[in-house]
């Protein structure tokens, strides 16, 4: 699979593909400018990347308010990042499983089972 990865902010949302596929927001800590500590807050699916996106950076269609908030919080001492794929449709939920299971992401409260 080829992750795209982008910084999780309303600026980078032109340069997300509007195919389907899978995503993910992961956020790490800097120091010195080194990337460390990095944790899965969120794997979603959807059938147009970019306009999930944009939903959730949108307080009023965001279904995920606390994702929301982490997303908002972001600092010069800490950066979250979307990383996405394109899948067919075929292959989403399985890969969306599957990352939500390995990776446990703070706000995947629905899918915490998987």
């Amino acid at each position: 699979m080829k992750w795209n990865v982008v910084k999780a902010n309303s600026l980078n949302v032109g340069s997300v593909t509007k195919s389907s596929g899978v995503y993910c927001f992961i956020k790490s800590q800097i120091i010195e400018g080194i990337k460390i500590n990095a944790k899965a807050l969120y794997v979603g699916k959807s059938k147009s990347i970019r306009s999930r996106l944009m939903q959730h950076l949108n307080y009023n269609k965001c279904h995920n308010h606390a994702l929301l908030v982490d997303l908002v919080a972001q600092s010069r001492n800490e950066t979250i990042e979307f990383h996405f794929t394109e899948l067919p449709d075929s292959k989403i939920d399985q890969v969306e499983r599957d990352l939500i299971s390995k990776l446990k992401p703070k706000h995947n409260i629905l899918l915490k089972g998987v």
